[in-house]
């Protein structure tokens, strides 16, 4: 059991040591390259959305919730044009509403 504890470990840092890299690349003068192709700006970030996604379930880690919360809101700021922060508000109500069964 701890070897697999182990692997889990080096495979989790290795995973952000990914994102981490492709933050930098962003951060760089490649994202302007990168934002003229929207497909491969969208599966970037989707790509972090997923690995973050995945750290946030397995860390109580303050620092990861705000790094994921970040790319969500890229995210959408990609992927939707026109989002609005009400139109944001209904659909957390709507996933609220679902949740409590209305």
């Amino acid at each position: 059991m701890e070897i697999l504890s182990r692997l889990q470990r080096k495979n989790k840092k290795e995973k952000l040591q990914f994102v981490e890299i492709l933050l930098e690349s962003l951060l760089s003068d490649d994202f302007k390259r990168i934002s003229q192709n929207r497909e491969l700006l969208i599966e970037t970030v989707d790509e972090m959305y997923a690995i973050l996604k995945d750290a946030v379930k397995r860390s109580k880690d303050e620092r990861i919730m705000g790094a994921f919360e970040s790319i969500v809101i890229l995210r959408a700021m990609i992927e939707e044009d026109d989002i609005s922060p009400p139109e944001l508000l209904k659909r957390a109500k709507e996933g609220v509403e679902v949740v409590m069964g209305k």
